[in-house]
């Protein structure tokens, strides 16, 4: 495959090298970590069941989804409208967390001043991080939709081609947004828990992952629709609950994928600002 990269024009061959060799890194090392790959296939499960069972209370075993909020979504019923976000809530969360302790991780392992020097480009490390996260990522999320199916039945009506530039956006802005934050924090000591924070706050009570954003006021709802996780939510219920044919939703596909553009620039520009003040600060090391 280096060699096959190596063909490509110039910077562009190193810069896929230098990821896809930080990605292979990152698969290989995480099978050290067993608890961490359970945790990441029941984790979504664990957290969809209490909102199912209290779902099942208030709305009724099976009963289709109805009041005000949700005006005409036709959705089977609660469990499919929250199953979606909740899966990929969580999943989010370990982007965030990977992605805004990154840095801190290779500095413990004693890997970082290696990695750094190694690599021609330092935003590598953390698209090569990201691509070998998204491995582990698929793997779970279809054991957490098998497991689904068995024990909580999901009735999906699925237009897949919308399905999949849904999905597609949905993870291109997550990865996107942590590399945005994680560059942003760069010289803040505990970042990644900053990170954690603002993805917990605004995944679960600005995005509509829950509930719909109809039942906030006008301009809750304005501050809503800025954050693009409202938008690949409401893409993927659609997509994958309604099947909406992708000509409907393309102008809003539209709007997420500008969204997407300017987190990754974000993350770009971010990156070397903060790397330049670093190395003239000479707190680099302190990462």
């Amino acid at each position: 495959m280096s060699e096959d990269l190596r063909a490509l024009p110039g910077s562009v061959s190193w810069y896929l090298h230098d990821s896809f060799a930080t990605a292979k890194r990152m698969v290989l090392r995480m099978r050290r970590y067993p608890s961490w790959l359970l945790n990441l296939g029941l984790g979504p499960i664990l957290m969809i069941l209490p909102f199912v069972f209290l779902g099942d209370t208030l709305v009724g075993q099976g009963r289709p989804l109805t009041g005000s909020a949700f005006g005409d979504y036709d959705y089977g019923g609660y469990v499919g409208y929250l199953a979606v976000p909740l899966i990929a809530v969580t999943l989010s969360n370990t982007v965030f967390t990977w992605l805004g302790n990154l840095l801190r991780m290779e500095r413990r392992s004693g890997t970082l001043e290696r990695v750094l020097v190694s690599a021609q480009f330092p935003s590598a490390l953390f698209l090569g991080t990201a691509l070998g996260h998204l491995f582990y990522m698929g793997l779970f999320v279809a054991a957490t939709v098998l497991l689904l199916q068995i024990w909580i039945p999901l009735d999906f009506n699925i237009a897949w081609a919308s399905a999949a530039a849904a999905i597609f956006l949905h993870l291109a802005v997550t990865y996107g947004l942590a590399f945005a934050m994680s560059s942003a924090l760069l010289r803040i000591a505990d970042s990644w828990a900053v990170q954690l924070v603002i993805s917990k706050g605004v995944l679960a009570l600005l995005a509509g992952a829950t509930f719909p954003i109809a039942i906030y006021p006008e301009w809750l709802q304005t501050i809503a629709r800025m954050v693009p996780f409202t938008w690949a939510f409401d893409l993927e219920r659609r997509s994958l609950l309604r099947a909406e044919p992708f000509g409907e939703m393309a102008p809003d596909l539209a709007v997420l994928a500008g969204m997407t553009v300017l987190c990754w620039v974000a993350g770009f520009l971010f990156l070397g600002r903060e790397l330049n003040a670093a190395r003239r600060t000479g707190v680099l090391g302190s990462f």
